[in-house]
Order: C-alpha cells, then structure tokens, then sequence
C-alpha cells in the first residue's frame, strides 16, 4: 500500500509511514523522516524554552537528591547486612533498650553504625542541627 506524506508529499510505502492507531488505517500522516524532523525541532524549542526552569531546579534540588540517594544506600546495605547476619542488632549504647535503631556518624562509611533507642536517637540528630 502507498501513501503520500503531508509534510513532504512524496509517495512512500505505509511501512514508511509513523505508527499511529488514532489514525483510519493505523498509520499518521507523516512519515518517519519528516516524524523525525518534526520531533527534533519539538524538542529543541522544549529545551530553549525551559532550560532556566530545569537550571534553577537543578541548582535546588540536585544537592538534596545527591544526599537523599546516598543516604538510602548506606541503609539498603545495613539492611541486607542485619538480614544476612553479617551485622547484629544491638542494644542502645546509651540506656541499653532492646528496641533500638540504627544510627549512621556517616553515611560515607554505610556499617559503621551505632544502636540507638528511639530517645536517644532523635536527641543525637538534634544535637547536629
């Protein structure tokens, strides 16, 4: 089946033609190459036209996601560590609660921890700020 294209009006083979199901034979009205062109330029204009938006954010946001992520992986690996039993759980160095949480000095260095209850941990977290 042969179809002409709307931007280039060449006659081209459907299989040439952009997949489209909103279209009557499933097929857009352009084809690949001038889909390609159209897309290109789109995106170009997108980029102009937003990047002071995604420089702001980026400036943001970028510092705390940087952090957040590190942060999730240091607890990811002490996790698996308490799960495989590399690492123990331990009582509250301070009071000696059973109900204890972990507590990372720094999360550069994710098992090195200290066993805290949930008194003592909040009040160690207060003390950086």
């Amino acid at each position: 089946m042969i179809r002409n294209c709307y931007v280039c009006r060449k006659r081209k083979k459907i299989k040439l033609f952009a997949k489209d199901s909103s279209k009557p034979f499933g097929y857009s009205y352009r084809c690949l190459e001038c889909e390609k062109i159209r897309n290109r330029k789109r995106n170009k204009i997108r980029r102009i036209k937003y990047a002071d938006y995604y420089k702001k954010y980026l400036k943001k946001y970028w510092k705390t996601y940087v952090q957040d992520s590190v942060k999730i992986l240091a607890r990811n690996r002490v996790n698996s560590a308490v799960k495989s039993g590399k690492l123990e759980k331990m009582p509250c160095i301070i009071c000696g609660s059973v109900k204890s949480e972990k507590h990372h000095p720094n999360y550069l260095k994710p098992l090195d921890i200290i066993w805290l209850c949930k008194k003592h941990h909040s009040e160690e977290h207060q003390k950086k700020v």
